[in-house]
């Protein structure tokens, strides 16, 4: 049996958040799901606005004055904003992590279906030694997963299209939740925000 989770990578708080955030390990990661506590979602958000603030964008407009619009500017006007983080695969009968790598972040997880049509493989991260990048291929009837550590598995086709549905649901789950967050805690931004998050997470 295996699972995957869609996990965040927490980034560290810039300066004093501009809402409750919880005091999560920077740098680690947090599933995304519905049922997030409101500080574990003003978490998420803050990191996803701080991963997407970039000065200087020429694809950019002109960022806003005021601290929260300045903030939130990125991920607001990007078409494809980014997510730090990706798939967490683990497979429950050898204990084997399959973490997400700096190669393909949640924004991103959709490319796992590319695999399951029989597209290349899914590198999504990097090794010490070269050959031994982390990565997804399909082999006939199964994926393989190989982690940069060395660690593998093989995991049915139909298997893999089953987690990456749950995945969906998961992601839709937390982004019901955060729409309600915005609306509590920055709701002259609530209307623009929702979409940019679905955006950032891959969920149309």
């Amino acid at each position: 049996m295996f699972l995957m989770r869609p996990v965040i990578e927490i980034q560290a708080v810039d300066g004093r958040p501009p809402w409750p955030v919880a005091a999560l390990r920077p740098y680690g990661f947090l599933a995304l799901r519905g049922g997030l506590s409101e500080e574990e979602t003003g978490a998420v958000v803050l990191g996803l606005a701080q991963g997407n603030d970039h000065d200087g964008d020429p694809d950019l407009p002109p960022r806003p004055a005021g601290r929260l619009p300045a903030l939130l500017h990125g991920l607001l006007s990007y078409e494809f904003p980014t997510a730090a983080g990706g798939l967490w695969i683990t497979d429950t009968r050898t204990g084997a992590d399959f973490p997400p790598g700096c190669c393909c972040g949640l924004e991103d997880w959709r490319e796992w279906y590319d695999v399951l049509d029989g597209g290349p493989p899914l590198w999504w991260g990097h090794a010490a030694r070269p050959g031994e990048d982390p990565r997804a291929e399909r082999d006939g009837d199964v994926v393989r997963l190989r982690a940069a550590g060395g660690a593998a598995s093989a995991v049915p086709v139909a298997e893999v299209r089953a987690l990456l549905d749950g995945v969906e649901g998961a992601l839709r789950d937390f982004l019901a939740d955060a729409a309600g967050w915005a609306v509590r805690t920055v709701p002259a931004h609530a209307e623009t925000l929702a979409p940019a998050l679905a955006r950032a997470l891959a969920v149309a």
